[in-house]
């Protein structure tokens, strides 16, 4: 959404207040939840930004995306329940480590007196699993998550994760790399 600014003749900013947008705000709010739900549907930020921009006749920044992902939590992600048949027989693990920026809580007054959240950047790991069916050569991203480090601790709570998900022997899974 297209947003004007109206600038003095001193040079500074005026500020108006717009009925549809909260001030600093970028997104509405049912648009932030949909951005969400998209996310959670396994939509990249890419594949999320590319529909809105098409959508909105406007462009928003991965980084605005981010924003609004990053209030699911940090250990939310993706197991879905299997059932028999429906597991791969090589299930391949590993991690992505991600920069996230998050707001610190303080604030700062820029250059043009405007008063703006200082944001710290964090690189965390994204623990996945890929399932493979080596006699089709199909591939399918079953499930992930977003942990704080790649520790004993996380890998554990992932690996319990998608054994609830009947991600087990019984159910034809052979062999996790």
């Amino acid at each position: 959404m297209q947003v004007p600014q109206a600038k003095c003749w001193c040079g500074g900013y005026v500020h108006l207040k717009y009925q549809t947008l909260r001030q600093g705000k970028r997104i509405w709010d049912d648009l932030a939840l949909e951005i969400q739900a998209e996310y959670g549907r396994r939509l990249s930020y890419r594949q999320i930004k590319v529909d809105l921009d098409r959508r909105l006749h406007s462009s928003d920044g991965l980084c605005t995306l981010n924003q609004k992902v990053l209030p699911l939590g940090s250990t939310e992600g993706s197991s879905p329940r299997m059932g028999q048949g429906e597991v791969p027989p090589v299930v391949r693990l590993g991690g992505i480590w991600i920069t996230v920026t998050f707001a610190t809580g303080e604030t700062r007054t820029d250059q043009t007196g405007h008063t703006r959240l200082v944001k710290q950047a964090k690189k965390v790991p994204i623990l996945a699993a890929q399932g493979v069916w080596p006699t089709t050569g199909r591939t399918r991203l079953l499930a992930w998550m977003r942990a704080d480090s790649e520790d004993f601790a996380s890998w554990q709570k992932f690996l319990e994760a998608l054994y609830e998900a009947s991600l087990t022997p019984e159910n034809g899974l052979a062999l996790l790399v």
